[in-house]
């Protein structure tokens, strides 16, 4: 392939900063990522840095994970954490099980049991699909319209004579007969109003949903079509 470029495993970052060095093994912040140089970085200068690779970092005490848990970079405290809601955290990536000494032997760990102070992580790989933390994604607002109303329908004249329930025999029986009918196309008006308002609803949500998709797609959780 002609436009090919490289693998993509190590890609070249820039240092931006005039004054401090980017350190060899401490996570990066790009773009709601991490990358690791691969070695130090001068101020103003480019250099090679991890955006795959499996890397052991300091992880946060008292948080617990399971193999494959999804972890994330806290810059602020400078270790990983499984807490995606934390401020201003950002996607490391998955959990690996990592090697540990358990009574003077080496075994092998799959998760990370509290206490433990650093863990083993793949970094996420910048073109799959990102798992965003949900405090990241705004929620639909809530509808504030109700639900239609039950409605009671009035009986429909039933006609004949005397004192027949809808009688139009003399003026009080035609009379009410005339009220049911009215109650009734006000009951109809009524519904048509409620349903009115749905639709609006509906077309609210319709709207926030559109929104919320191309919030995702550009937050790359979800594939654009």
């Amino acid at each position: 392939m002609l436009n090919y470029v490289q693998p993509g495993k190590r890609l070249a970052i820039y240092n931006s900063s005039s004054t401090a060095t980017l350190l060899a093994g401490v996570p990066v912040v790009v773009s709601g990522h991490i990358r690791i140089p691969i070695v130090n970085i001068s101020p103003l200068s480019w250099g090679e840095a991890s955006a795959e690779e499996v890397f052991n970092l300091p992880a946060k005490a008292s948080d617990t994970w399971n193999d494959g848990d999804t972890l994330y970079w806290d810059p602020n405290n400078g270790w990983l954490t499984s807490n995606g809601e934390t401020a201003g955290v950002v996607l490391a990536g998955a959990s690996v099980p990592m090697s540990v000494s358990v009574a003077g032997q080496q075994t092998v760990t799959a998760g990370k049991a509290a206490g433990v102070t650093t863990a083993n992580v793949e970094l996420i790989d910048h073109n799959a699909e990102a798992i965003i933390p949900q405090a990241t994604i705004t929620a639909p607002a809530a509808l504030t319209s109700s639900a239609p109303a039950a409605q009671t329908a009035e009986a429909a004249p039933a006609g004949g004579t005397g004192a027949a329930a809808g009688g139009w025999d003399t003026a009080a029986h035609r009379d009410a007969a005339i009220a049911a009918i009215n109650a009734n196309e006000a009951d109809v008006a009524t519904l048509i109003t409620e349903l009115t308002a749905v639709q609006a609803d509906v077309a609210a949500l319709r709207t926030t949903v559109a929104a919320l998709r191309t919030a995702l797609i550009a937050a790359g959780v979800i594939a654009g079509s």
